[in-house]
């Protein structure tokens, strides 16, 4: 209907939308590593930028990171629209589903704590509503997630399970890294002033 040049220019757009979402979830990947770095979870050296002010350190360990998931595919062939990137891009968006789950659950928990305002629709009905409608996403992500990554059921439980260790994981970190700021803390209230 179009001709060959529809096809053409399909190629292109896709070319050029799946290296702007990997651009995006690179950056996003570099800017979280940089802010656990500032917080404490992470090693001082990742909050460092560089003269442009870009989480360098941050993004030259996610370029490692990626590149460690990428060289297996490329050494057993695999292609990597059809395996790498919809394993991972269908994991990210189980992650990212999440978050935005846990973020308007501690939004909810937030403002039921700190009574602040009357503003019920930004307060509480809101938050609610974007968490009964992303748990229902969720929902359906996961019980779709083989037709969304296009693998078996083993290869979607393996990518799966990657999810709440990372969270256990980060949750075991925080614990950590918390429990070492109150030890700091008590320690520094402890000494004496003018030492």
């Amino acid at each position: 209907m179009f001709g060959p040049w529809a096809g053409t220019a399909t190629g292109i757009l896709l070319v050029t939308s799946l290296f702007a979402g990997i651009v995006a979830f690179h950056n996003g990947v570099n800017r979280y590593l940089h802010s656990l770095a500032l917080r404490g979870s992470m090693p001082a050296v990742v909050s460092r930028t560089n003269k442009h002010m870009a989480p360098a350190v941050a993004g030259r360990i996610q370029t490692v990171v990626a590149l460690i998931l990428v060289v297996p595919f490329a050494i057993l062939g695999l292609d990597p629209v059809l395996a790498l990137f919809s394993w991972f891009s269908g994991l990210a968006v189980v992650a990212l589903l999440v978050l935005y789950v846990l973020t308007s659950l501690a939004v909810v928990a937030f403002f039921r704590r700190h009574r602040e305002g009357s503003r019920q629709w930004q307060t509480r009905v809101a938050p609610l509503l974007a968490l009964v409608l992303l748990a229902w996403v969720l929902y359906l992500v996961v019980n779709n997630f083989t037709a969304l990554i296009g693998g078996s059921m083993t290869t979607a439980i393996s990518l799966l399970v990657v999810v709440p260790l990372a969270f256990l994981v980060g949750l075991l970190t925080e614990s950590a890294v918390s429990a070492r700021r109150g030890k700091n803390r008590r320690k520094t209230d402890q000494e004496p002033i003018g030492q």
